[in-house]
């Protein structure tokens, strides 16, 4: 009997431990303030957080958690970018170029602003570069391609499987006949690749 009440009251002080470092403590890993600093052309975009508050470029604080950023600006297009802030002192960083909504305006804007167009576009190639080092390493294939062989050619584009998946693509054959086809399947297997387990269009 004294051995049960030693046990329950040992439960019942952890029980309010545990209370206590929640309520004092334990709140600080999913509270506090990080920040994000945004580098964006035009500069004189808008920046709306969270579709509420509306800022300006540069360093924005926001609370550890997710958060929607959607950077418009009249005359190009928004883009909308999602930012986690992990924990407390989590500072990051981007750069972000938006694109005109015309050709017209563009060229236009760019006349006008040839400083900023051209930081836009060192951004913009800056993002294409990563995107493509991305896209090899999801795809090592791509590093042997294009291909050509008797009869038959290997290269690739955009996936037909997954549109909506940006590092996704399709091996395409175009073969000028089944023997040719055959021998390209070969050709990917003896560089190590399963053709089952890719993607192929053929033509």
């Amino acid at each position: 009997m004294q051995k049960r009440v030693l046990v329950i009251v040992a439960a019942v002080i952890v029980g309010f431990f545990v209370l206590g470092w929640i309520l004092l403590g334990g709140s600080a890993l999913t509270s506090g303030q990080g920040s994000i600093t945004l580098d964006v052309v035009p500069k004189d975009a808008k920046v709306t957080i969270d579709k509420g508050k509306t800022v300006n470029p540069g360093k924005i604080s926001l609370p550890v958690g997710t958060h929607t950023l959607s950077i418009s600006r009249t005359g190009f297009t928004t883009k909308t970018i999602t930012v986690t802030i992990k924990k407390a002192g989590d500072d990051q960083n981007q750069s972000i170029a938006l694109g005109a909504s015309s050709a017209t305006y563009s060229q236009s804007w760019q006349k006008g602003n040839p400083y900023e167009a051209s930081l836009g576009e060192g951004i913009t190639g800056s993002t294409a570069n990563e995107q493509g080092q991305i896209i090899t390493d999801k795809n090592p294939i791509l590093k042997s391609l294009p291909y050509y062989g008797p009869g038959y050619s290997i290269t690739f584009g955009p996936s037909q499987k997954y549109p909506d998946n940006d590092y996704a693509v399709a091996i395409i054959i175009t073969a000028s006949d089944q023997a040719a086809r055959t021998k390209a399947l070969n050709w990917i297997t003896f560089q190590g690749y399963d053709p089952s387990k890719l993607e192929i269009m053929y033509k």
